[in-house]
Formats: C-alpha cells, sequence, structure tokens
C-alpha cells in the first residue's frame, strides 16, 4: 500500500513550503491545495493504481557549467576548468507525485540503515542527523587522524570519486535494493511506476527547445507548451503534441547500457539498462539506495580493521593504517566493480600522514607523486595538513566569482528603468556576501572557524581555526571594492547613454551614482 497516513502528514507540511515551484515546464504551475487532493485522491485510488494509471511528462534537461579551480599534477599550479552537470526537471505535478514517493522511501532507508548499525557511514541526503553538517563530518575525520596517528603506527586518508554515478545506476539491481527498504519482495503498481518513470525515464533538451521554436524565455505564468506555434497545441490532445516532438527528435528516452563481459560478474551477464535522472525528487535518496549493499559491507570490513569508511554521495573516504592502504584500495576498487561502477582514478587521492619534529604532517601518497610532496587532505570543502584546517581553495574561488556576478546583477539592476532603493541593493549584498548575513557562504565559514556556535542544545563544534579566519579576513573591503568599481563602470556606461540620448535630442537626465 503506497498510502501511509503518518508520512501524508509530514508531506503535506513539507509540500506547502517547497511546491509550487516556478520553472517552466509542459505544464503550469499549480494551487497547492488543488493538487495535493488531486494526489491523494490517486494514492488512496482503491484500484491501488492510481499513479501508474498518471501519465508521466518528459524531464526537461539543462546543463550547469561551474568554473572550478583544480591542481594540476603536471602544471603543480590551479587551473581553471568548467564542469558541466546535467539537471533534470520534472514537470510540476510529477515533481509533487515523486516527492511523496521520496519522502515514503528516505523515511524506510533511514530506519534500515540505523537497525543494520551503519548509519554513520552514510553522510548526504540525509534530513535525520540531528542538525550536524559537514563542519562536524570533516571535523571528525581530521580529529581521527590525529587521534589514531603515532610516530610507529602511521594512518593514511584515502579518497574516492565514482564516476558519472547517477548515469550508471543499473536498473535492476537498483529496484532490488529498492525492495529491500522497503521490506517487499516486489514492488507494488504505484511504486513500480515511479521505478520506470525514473529508469526509463525521457527527456528534452531546453536549449534544442529554445533553438526549434526560436524564443529565448517562457513569459511569466505560461507553459513550454504556450511557446510552441499554434499547429501543433492548437486543438492537438497531448499524445499528437509530444509524438510531433519526438518526431523533430526534441524528446529522447534514456537508453545507456552496461556491457557486462564477464559471465561471473554478480549483475549477471550482457547489457543492462543504467541511469536515472539527476535532478529529480528522488534521485539523491536513490543513490543512497542503490549503494545499500556497498555501504554494509565497506561499513563492516572497515570496522573489523580498525579503519574508517564514510560516502557522501559519489565521494567516498577511507581512513586506514598505511601499512594496509593497497589493500583497502583494491578491496573498494572491486567492491565497485561489483556493483557495475567505476572509480574515476585521476580523482583518486591518497594522503599519507607521518611526523616531523614531532609535528605530524600530511604527504601526497601517490605513487606517482615526487617523493616527500606535502599535500593538504582535501575533504567536504576543508583541507588539513596535519595540525590545521583551512577552507579548500576552490570553496573561496567559488564564493568570490559569486560575489562578482552578484554586484554585476544588482548594478544592472540599479541603473535600470525599474530600480530599487540603493540602500535596499546594498543591505541585499551585504546579507549575501558578507559576515552581517545569516545564511551565506561567509558566515558558514565563520562558524566553521569557531570553537562552537548556535545555543543551547543546539551548540555544534567546530575547527577552532585562525587560519580560515585568516583566509576571510579581507573579504569585506573586496566586497567594498567590487561594488564601487563595478558601480564606477555602470555609472560611465549608463553616462555614455544619456550623452547620446540628448545629442538625438531627447529630454533625459544625468545618472547619479546608485550605490556608494
Amino acid at each position: 500500500m503506497t498510502f501511509d497516513s503518518q508520512i501524508w502528514s509530514e508531506f503535506e507540511i513539507k509540500a506547502k513550503t517547497s511546491f509550487p515551484k516556478r520553472y517552466a515546464h509542459f505544464d503550469r504551475p499549480f494551487k497547492i491545495d488543488l493538487a495535493l487532493s488531486e494526489l491523494k485522491s490517486l494514492l488512496q485510488d482503491s484500484s491501488g493504481r492510481g499513479i501508474a494509471r498518471h501519465s508521466f511528462l518528459p524531464f526537461l534537461k539543462i546543463i550547469l557549467k561551474t568554473p572550478r579551480f583544480r591542481y594540476e599534477e603536471e602544471l603543480s599550479a590551479y587551473a581553471l576548468k568548467t564542469k558541466e552537470r546535467p539537471i533534470s526537471f520534472a514537470s510540476h505535478f510529477d515533481a509533487l507525485i515523486i516527492s511523496y514517493f521520496d519522502l515514503l522511501l528516505k523515511r524506510r532507508y533511514q530506519d534500515f540503515i540505523r537497525s543494520k548499525g551503519f548509519s554513520d557511514s552514510v553522510l548526504a541526503y540525509r534530513d535525520d542527523l540531528n542538525g550536524l553538517c559537514n563542519i562536524q563530518f570533516a571535523k571528525e575525520i581530521f580529529e581521527q587522524v590525529r587521534h589514531r596517528s603515532k610516530p610507529k603506527d602511521l594512518y593514511t586518508a584515502i579518497g574516492f570519486d565514482i564516476k558519472g554515478y547517477f548515469d550508471s545506476i543499473p536498473h535492476e539491481e537498483l529496484k532490488k535494493q529498492w525492495c529491500t527498504v522497503l521490506e517487499v519482495p516486489k514492488l507494488d503498481a504505484n511504486t513500480f511506476a515511479i521505478f520506470k518513470t525514473l529508469t526509463a525515464y525521457s527527456y528534452t533538451n531546453s536549449d534544442s527547445l529554445k533553438k526549434h521554436f526560436n524564443y529565448s524565455r517562457v513569459p511569466k505564468g505560461k507553459c513550454l507548451l504556450d511557446v510552441m506555434p499554434e499547429i501543433i497545441t492548437e486543438a492537438s490532445r497531448r499524445h499528437d503534441i509530444f509524438n510531433y516532438l519526438r518526431s523533430r527528435k526534441l524528446i529522447a528516452q534514456n537508453k545507456a547500457i552496461l556491457k557486462i563481459t564477464d559471465p561471473d560478474h554478480p549483475l549477471g551477464f550482457g547489457e543492462l539498462p543504467i541511469g536515472i535522472p539527476q535532478g529529480s525528487p528522488i534521485s539523491a535518496t536513490l543513490s543512497n539506495v542503490y549503494l545499500l549493499q556497498f555501504d554494509m559491507h565497506m561499513h563492516n570490513f572497515c570496522n573489523n580493521m580498525n579503519c574508517i569508511y564514510r560516502r557522501y554521495c559519489d565521494d567516498i573516504l577511507i581512513v586506514c593504517k598505511t601499512k594496509d592502504k593497497a589493500y583497502l584500495h583494491n578491496r573498494l576498487c572491486q567492491q565497485i566493480d561489483f556493483h557495475g561502477l567505476t572509480i574515476q582514478n585521476k580523482k583518486t587521492e591518497i594522503i599519507d600522514f607521518r611526523f616531523i619534529d614531532n609535528k605530524l604532517i600530511a604527504f601526497d601518497g601517490n605513487p606517482k607523486a615526487i617523493s616527500g610532496r606535502r599535500k593538504k587532505l582535501q575533504y567536504l570543502g576543508f583541507e588539513f595538513d596535519g595540525q590545521r584546517v583551512y577552507l579548500r581553495p576552490g570553496s573561496l574561488s567559488t564564493y568570490f566569482r559569486k560575489m562578482k556576478a552578484g554586484i554585476r546583477n544588482t548594478l544592472i539592476k540599479a541603473y535600470g528603468k525599474k530600480s530599487q532603493e540603493p540602500k535596499l541593493l546594498t543591505k541585499d549584498l551585504f546579507e549575501s556576501y558578507s559576515h552581517t548575513g545569516r545564511n551565506n557562504f561567509v558566515a558558514y565559514a565563520y562558524r566553521a572557524a569557531s570553537i562552537n556556535y548556535g545555543k543551547g542544545r543546539r551548540i555544534k563544534q567546530g575547527f577552532d581555526s585562525p587560519q580560515i579566519r585568516n583566509q576571510l579576513s579581507r573579504h569585506f573591503q573586496i566586497l567594498l571594492n567590487e561594488i564601487k568599481q563595478e558601480n564606477e563602470q555602470r555609472h560611465a556606461l549608463k553616462k555614455k547613454e544619456v550623452i547620446y540620448k540628448l545629442k538625438l535630442g531627447k529630454k533625459v537626465k544625468m545618472p547619479a551614482k546608485r550605490l556608494t
């Protein structure tokens, strides 16, 4: 039975705060009360097939491009690279349906891993961690390294990255683990419909639609069908519309496969369908569910060897005795292969901790690395050199990049026709990019730098790191300088525009500087 009254009560509260979304899709944003009523009727349908009879719409795929600074071994320097990540959005009502099944599965999953005793090994996409975050997760690892390391008993940290994780998840094994979590022999009709939607999914590319139908944006309150020619949408059934889009190759279907040539492979032999869309409401939970047996095995195996195993989505960390690092490395890669996945060797980091003058120091433990080369352990946005904790350089560069982009966008609005009060705009920038804000990167970093933070029972431990505070010491002055520089540039551009209009005989005023 897919309707659970307790889960539904929790879901209603969550849905009313997170829906409706405002992105453009094949359907329009809904009124939440009406949508919840419709969803509840489908879930409580006496046939048990209300969701199974629902026609799910194609996902809308966009490509997120994120500039990143990465250390290049060949160059011995940091280089800027752009990471492309495909994100797929479900239609508005489909997303509501999938979100309910996500909550249902997440609750069962979290109960399952607690009952099996490996709850502390899986850190991502959980809401039962008592407010703990990456600060506490990283602090635990760094302190364990400090505590365990002895001059005659050295430790190593190994970081792994699963290559293209969401795109590589085998469908049949995912279904098997889904059943394990729900403690059922097979998925009921409604849950199976969700499984099919997330595996044999169809999708359309946002850029392809824009190019084909020659539009740049969807007007507010409209949907994708509204920007298509009338010949397609007028008096057409939805079935015919999507057939047209398929005929123009604007809708594709996931047909990715994994070829297994080993007849003794645990997943079987031959071609296996793989891949789920990254970005759906349930994808994150499914990424945990799929590695259920892997996590249980590695947790127990590492415990027996007095090691630490942690997984955060597709990032894995093992802390083990240096003498055991090759064995643990091979074991994990073997288990990953058993699950039809691949470790991205280029991103594997091996950090050996040794004592120099009675101080614990982190060194590059990669066999191909220059002997004696120091290298910090990077974990969950922080770096550890054996003594001190820092913010990861990539995190800082991302913050400053977003700051500059935010200032630029704010100044464009400030000199626009519908500009707000300059003081309000400046306040928004300070809230977003300085220590005066409460929920931004700088505030998070200062919490990490403190001994502890929070109040009452919600007090959490930080790193007590002067190094992090030093990394942020000039952030406010940099913010002010960037605002001043961008303001002067925008004012000069606006001034040129006004002079040009005056030459044309138009009556316009010279612009004042908007932000000071």
